[in-house]
């Protein structure tokens, strides 16, 4: 009898899946795999939301209904959340993201939905 046991019988050997983290574990997984993607993201987002920031702050300062124009290119912060909702669930689920060409594809969709829906 040997100290630590019997080495001559196979062993369980290496997992073939290796087990699901939970909770916060996981978050970070992702978070760490994907910061940068999650950066870019934020970034293109702040830019749809830029236009719509603007009215409403020079709104307040003046009184000139001119800048109700900038209210046009407002209408892109709808479907810019609905692109990074729909990003950020595929990076949840660990598809492949490439988010330019999801973004873009997104925002045609709804700005062409919402155009149709305004011309009737």
């Amino acid at each position: 009898m040997s100290l630590f046991g019997n080495y001559n019988t196979p062993g369980r050997g290496v997992l073939k899946a290796p087990q699901e983290k939970k909770g916060i574990f996981k978050f970070f997984e992702i978070y760490g795999r994907h910061m940068w993607k999650l950066m870019e993201l934020n970034l293109l987002y702040f830019i749809f939301c830029i236009p719509l920031t603007l009215m409403a702050i020079l709104m307040l300062m003046t009184s000139d209904p001119i800048w109700l124009l900038l209210a046009i290119p407002s209408v892109l912060v709808g479907p810019a959340t609905a692109a990074m909702t729909k990003v950020c669930a595929e990076i949840i689920r660990r598809r492949e993201t490439h988010f330019c060409c999801m973004i873009s594809g997104i925002l045609l969709r709804r700005i062409s939905s919402r155009a149709l829906s305004w011309a009737l």
